[in-house]
């Protein structure tokens, strides 16, 4: 996550801390973490936090904000392993570690706005979507599909008025979710205004070649969410009706490795 563009230069802070170049910050792998952890430990200071709950803070602004830091965090708790592309095996056991909470927005009234009462509300820019008044009649898809990248960086994206671009909700890895657009608006997402019009979309962080990406805590907390779409909207659970992003889209998203199979079992049940 060591960033470079207009607003944002912690691969130069990096360099400068490290004496690494920026070539090798980007391209070798052990001189990219180094880099990133001189980063974090630039932004502590000197009072430097003893356990990791204190790092909470240092880390939401070292990247992305507070969704960034709950990602972490969340993959601390559940712990991690992964293959990389050279063939090396790399395993993160599970921490005792408390998950920060991002604020979750409210209305004037001082209530919770979210549809889903598991998600947190965190608006997409108001040029991102349709606002619309659609009701169960007019609701018949759910799409599904892969961020490409971290939770936050889909909201994130979300919020950005120039990207034309959102997504009712975001399931990270860790299981938690956020709502970017209310059901009843349409949001941009399914690259198909005739789908858009009729589906509630599904953002899932991580990457669809990698197939860690479909954690079992995401499968599962994805899969609660769409049996109350289900319900709520008299979406039948079958592949017909919840589709991946490829069958609407000339896309791949959401990947080879998403167990559509698993997907409708687990929503079946919690139906």
């Amino acid at each position: 996550q060591l960033l470079q563009n207009p607003s944002r230069d912690t691969l130069g802070r990096a360099a400068a801390l490290t004496g690494f170049s920026e070539s090798r910050l980007k391209t070798d792998r052990a001189s990219n973490v180094l880099g990133g952890a001189a980063v974090l430990a630039d932004i502590a200071g000197g009072s430097k936090p003893s356990g990791l709950e204190g790092w909470h803070e240092l880390v939401a602004e070292y990247s992305y904000g507070p969704l960034y830091s709950q990602e972490v965090y969340e993959t601390l708790e559940n712990g991690a392993s992964l293959t990389t592309s050279t063939g090396e095996s790399l395993t993160l056991e599970a921490q005792d570690v408390e998950v920060p909470t991002p604020f979750a927005a409210q209305d004037r009234a001082g209530v919770r706005r979210a549809d889903y009462g598991r998600a947190s509300w965190r608006p997409a820019a108001r040029g991102n979507y349709t606002n619309a008044n659609r009701g169960p009649r007019k609701i018949d898809f759910i799409v599904v599909h892969v961020v490409e990248g971290p939770k936050s960086s889909a909201i994130n994206h979300f919020k950005n008025p120039s990207s034309d671009v959102s997504a009712h909700y975001v399931v990270g890895r860790g299981g938690g979710i956020v709502q970017c657009v209310r059901n009843e608006d349409i949001a941009w997402q399914a690259g198909d205004w005739w789908y858009n019009k009729r589906s509630i979309g599904i953002e899932h962080a991580g990457y669809g070649s990698n197939r860690r990406t479909w954690t079992d805590a995401m499968y599962r907390s994805s899969a609660r969410l769409s049996a109350y779409i289900s319900r709520k909207y008299k979406v039948p659970v079958d592949r017909k009706h919840i589709v991946r992003h490829r069958k609407v889209s000339a896309t791949l998203c959401p990947g080879k490795h998403f167990d559509m199979d698993r997907y409708l079992r687990l929503i079946r049940k919690y139906k």
